[in-house]
């Protein structure tokens, strides 16, 4: 009788310590569906009317008017050109994101740009960021102005594949 209580005691010992390790793996190992570019802006970066995320450029729709035309994006690295994003579209063409603005999602143009597999311009991985990039943005108002508004962000590579990171990012 003592035996089987013993044994008892210890292969739920057993299942529970299994257990909480797939629990801790679950939580520390990530999948990345897609290679893809994370971009951070720089903090005192303005117009804040036009913000620049991972995802694309949001335009907020007080300062921007639907009307607006965002003609081209050209992107400079370390003061050297090395390539452009013709977009030539309304703001109003955009994905809406929420009733205030509007967000062109560019994630394909910088693969393109920067290499789909960080081939190009060996920019740092996850966790770590590469400095240098700027961002000028042409757009052109409703009433014909033409305006260039320039955005300093740091970029970072995500592989796709498996990754292992810890609790805290």
């Amino acid at each position: 009788m003592m035996k089987t209580f013993i044994k008892f005691i210890i292969k739920t010992l057993l299942f529970f310590i299994v257990l909480f390790i797939l629990l801790l793996l679950s939580m520390c190992i990530k999948y990345e569906p897609e290679n893809y570019y994370g971009i951070v802006e720089k903090v005192d970066s303005y117009p804040r009317n036009l913000i620049i995320s991972t995802s694309g450029i949001y335009f907020n729709n007080k300062k921007f008017p639907k009307e607006t035309v965002l003609k081209k994006i050209e992107v400079f690295f370390n003061n050297k050109f090395i390539g452009d994003i013709v977009v030539n579209k309304k703001l109003k063409d955009f994905k809406q994101i929420h009733e205030d603005g509007e967000e062109y999602q560019f994630k394909d143009d910088l693969l393109r740009i920067l290499g789909k597999n960080n081939e190009k311009f060996r920019v740092e991985l996850e966790g770590h960021r590469t400095t240098g990039f700027i961002f000028n943005i042409y757009i052109e108002e409703p009433n014909g102005n033409e305006v260039l508004i320039k955005k300093e962000v740091d970029i970072y590579f995500v592989k796709k594949g498996y990754s292992f990171f810890y609790l805290v990012e």
